[in-house]
């Protein structure tokens, strides 16, 4: 990582306005997403107090130049499969916020079944077999993601979409 000062074998000072120099160089040939965790934490002149203001989680996954990917199995494939994999862990738990994060980076790289999966996440009709009690659906979130997962070739989408009234 540059654009940044490590204080330690795993953080690092962001120093206010430096955010844009900020770079992180990921292993070549990685199919894997990198899970990286981004707190906030109050500091006076380069120290810590150790008051969290906020922390979120990120994911980076960088497939190789095209010029040279291997034949097969395809980088988004593999990277897709993982983060799918991850959200389906998120799911289990409970975490469905977390979980749409992830599954949303998967549809990104194309994969047909994060979509689907992603839309049952905001399914008014599916919110309660993911144990989400309490959380409100989104009718038309779910509809564009079922849409995704069906121009992807999902063959299940086209049923969640009718069965949502679209």
């Amino acid at each position: 990582m540059s654009g940044a000062t490590q204080i330690s074998s795993d953080t690092w000072f962001l120093s206010p306005g430096s955010a844009d120099r900020l770079e992180i160089a990921l292993p070549e040939w990685s199919t894997s997403a990198f899970e990286i965790t981004i707190t906030l934490r109050r500091t006076t002149l380069r120290r810590t107090n150790g008051l969290l203001a906020a922390q979120t989680k990120a994911w980076i996954a960088v497939p190789p130049p095209p010029s040279r990917l291997p034949a097969s199995p395809k980088i988004g494939e593999a990277t897709a499969r993982d983060l799918v994999a991850r959200a389906d862990r998120l799911l289990e738990k409970g975490d469905i916020v977390g979980a749409r994060a992830i599954y949303q980076r998967a549809a990104e790289l194309g994969d047909a079944s994060a979509a689907l999966a992603l839309g049952a996440t905001y399914d008014p009709n599916r919110l309660w077999t993911l144990g989400a009690l309490g959380l409100v659906g989104d009718k038309e979130r779910a509809r564009q993601w079922y849409q995704r997962a069906s121009e992807l070739g999902h063959r299940e989408a086209k049923a969640r979409l009718s069965a949502l009234g679209f």
